[in-house]
């Protein structure tokens, strides 16, 4: 063979590789090893876009509890989320709560209706003043639902996720009567014919004297809601039930 190169060109490619290196000069040929691993460095921009501090799945939604503990040492706080149904989701805490400190504590829940029940520990005792009283706030996907100071227990009903895909958000809020006997019941109707469309409060047992929040996803269309609280006469307002609808 000739020992100085040809002229000539040929369009068949060479079978042979080339052990010519073009420096970094890109390849047309794509790379079947991968890229170099992403930076462990953060953005120099931070996002615009809100983000949920807590990564949860498409099916699933945040919520968040915020805690402040009482100043008794020995209350300890624990709270049951349950489905609508009463079976029980999740408990906590895992572990003992130090005293008058705050706490946040996030789960994944799948898409549902549910209830949250928290006891603050006293027991049969009683709050002398507010810093013995426990504090909670309900988030559920970023946005606050729920907020209150209270000594022994409080409840809060929610449906996630929080928002209504191409339906309305619909909610009952509830104040129920100081008579532990008196029976709440719902009725929500639609159309010019007023067909019911569902009932409540389901299987949830409401407690007397507390407030709950029931949320529906409506799709546009005219209702009527009728509420029955079951109660004979009241002798005082705090007999009373008290609802709001929005």
């Amino acid at each position: 063979p000739s020992k100085s190169p040809s002229s000539i060109t040929f369009e068949v490619p060479s079978e042979m590789p080339s052990s010519i290196t073009f420096g970094d000069l890109p390849s047309i040929i794509p790379s079947k090893s991968p890229s170099n691993p992403p930076s462990n460095s953060s953005s120099i921009e931070p996002s615009k876009s809100p983000s949920n501090s807590y990564p949860c799945q498409q099916t699933e939604s945040n919520l968040e509890l915020e805690l402040r503990t009482s100043q008794k040492s020995s209350w300890q706080p624990r709270w049951v989320i349950a489905f609508s149904n009463e079976t029980t989701y999740q408990t906590g805490p895992d572990s003992e709560l130090s005293p008058n400190t705050q706490y946040t504590f996030n789960y994944c829940i799948p898409h549902d209706r549910y209830f949250i029940n928290i006891n603050s520990g006293a027991g049969g005792s009683s709050c002398a003043n507010p810093t013995e009283e426990t504090e909670w706030k309900v988030t559920l996907d970023g946005l606050a639902r729920h907020k209150k100071l209270f000594c022994k227990d409080d409840n809060h009903g929610f449906t996630a996720p929080s928002t209504c895909r191409g339906a309305t958000n619909f909610a009952i809020k509830i104040r129920t009567s100081q008579q532990p006997s008196n029976r709440l019941r719902w009725d929500v109707f639609f159309g010019s014919d007023l067909k019911k469309l569902f009932y409540g409060p389901d299987d949830t047992v409401l407690l007397p004297n507390t407030e709950y929040n029931f949320e529906y996803c409506l799709f546009p269309n005219s209702y009527k809601v009728e509420i029955d609280a079951e109660a004979k006469s009241c002798t005082d307002t705090n007999e009373e039930t008290e609802w709001f609808v929005f």
